[in-house]
């Protein structure tokens, strides 16, 4: 038990040091669907930044299950990293006024209201 809140800390940490939110989030996920639809080159920034949020996506799809109830997500058997990232852009862009919030709180707040646990 004291892992998963350790890991957990851990992964907020990481972000609250770069001080990241949607606003900075949203265009890295957005490039990095760029490039898997239209096989866009994308530049050194938009691919690093495309990986962040796949990297951010893929940490939080695999702790979901660990965290605390209220934060809690379990994304189905078999969800790719790329639909994790469709879906947190389309929770980013329909959800705009949260987007000053850290960008882990986001991701979590995205997959907990995508993907319930049961």
């Amino acid at each position: 038990m004291k892992f998963r809140h350790l890991l957990g800390l851990a992964l907020c940490l990481c972000s609250a040091f770069a001080l990241a939110d949607g606003n900075s989030l949203l265009p890295g996920c957005q490039a990095f669907i760029n490039a898997v639809d239209d096989g866009q080159t994308p530049t050194t920034t938009q691919a690093f930044k495309g990986g962040h949020c796949a990297g951010l996506v893929q940490a939080v799809g695999q702790l979901g299950p660990m965290l605390p109830p209220e934060m809690r997500s379990c994304a189905p058997d078999g969800a790719s990293i790329t639909q994790g990232v469709r879906i947190v852009a389309k929770w980013m862009k329909e959800n705009p006024s949260f987007l000053n919030l850290d960008e882990t709180a986001l991701v979590t707040t995205a997959f907990n209201q995508v993907y319930p646990c049961k």
